[in-house]
């Protein structure tokens, strides 16, 4: 199917114009899922620092120090703290083989706690492979912090970020961004489509006058805004249907004295 003037115009405009947006918008949604990325890390951090200084000062002066981690009201209100946070799901020290200390979810502690994916290496790869993780099954990330006494490995903290909280916050953030979007690709295309008629004038009234003269009538002239090329378009026009409009009376003129003639004889 062949499309018109007015419809690769159209095209052309909404093409350009979402081609842009689509690249702004991209690059938004990278700018976005790196913020969202980061702001969780930090979150973590923040909380599994704060985990790994209370447990510090514990270990050394607990004549057990695992029990002295498990049964300090400090600590477990710094990993409870993590409950209020609006993606971490659950904070945790473990032992050196993986067991769960003391835990935010009392019914893990004692329990093993296989690992999950580091949030810190999820945020280094691109923005389509953290779209899928976030926008893939519920899962749960990590961020890890590794626990010491002295040079020895004492055990881990890690605080679980969930990317089914993740991908709500994403939603809430790419909302504000995607919707203007839309609505400028929606207006281009209504601009587009004004300017296609008003382009598209002078060519609906060249047809016209030459359906005029089509049709025999005499003195055709259009009248086309001046100071483009449909200007001198119309110009010649003007110009031609005037010559015509001569030569017609002129061969009128002639055949009414050829008739006088022939009468005459």
């Amino acid at each position: 199917m062949r499309l018109g003037i007015r419809a690769k115009q159209i095209a052309g405009v909404t093409a350009i114009v979402g081609l842009s947006v689509i690249a702004v918008s991209g690059l938004a949604v990278e700018r976005i899922l790196n913020f969202l990325m980061q702001q969780s890390i930090v979150r973590g951090q923040i909380l599994a620092l704060a985990t790994y200084q209370r447990a510090r000062d514990l270990v050394p002066i607990a004549a057990d120090p695992y029990a002295g981690l498990r049964d300090d009201p400090g600590l477990r209100s710094i990993l409870l703290s993590s409950l209020y946070d609006e993606s971490v799901t659950f904070a945790a020290i473990l032992d050196t083989n993986e067991i769960v200390v003391a835990s935010s979810e009392p019914a893990l502690v004692g329990r093993p706690l296989p690992p999950a994916e580091d949030l810190a290496r999820v945020a280094e790869e691109n923005v389509v492979k953290q779209l899928q993780t976030i926008y893939s099954t519920g899962r749960t990330l990590e961020v890890r912090q590794p626990l010491s006494l002295g040079d020895t490995p004492f055990g881990s903290i890690r605080v679980g970020v969930s990317t089914v909280l993740m991908r709500a916050a994403l939603n809430n953030l790419l909302y504000g961004t995607l919707l203007p979007a839309a609505i400028t690709l929606v207006v281009a295309i209504i601009v587009a489509g004004v300017l296609a008629e008003r382009l598209l004038r002078p060519i609906h009234v060249i047809r016209s006058g030459l359906t005029r003269l089509g049709r025999g009538e005499f003195g055709v002239t259009l009248d086309l805004p001046p100071g483009d090329e449909f200007s001198e378009l119309g110009t010649f026009f003007n110009t031609v249907s005037q010559q015509l409009s001569a030569d017609r009376s002129l061969l009128v003129g002639q055949k009414a004295n050829l008739q006088s003639a022939v009468e005459h004889l």
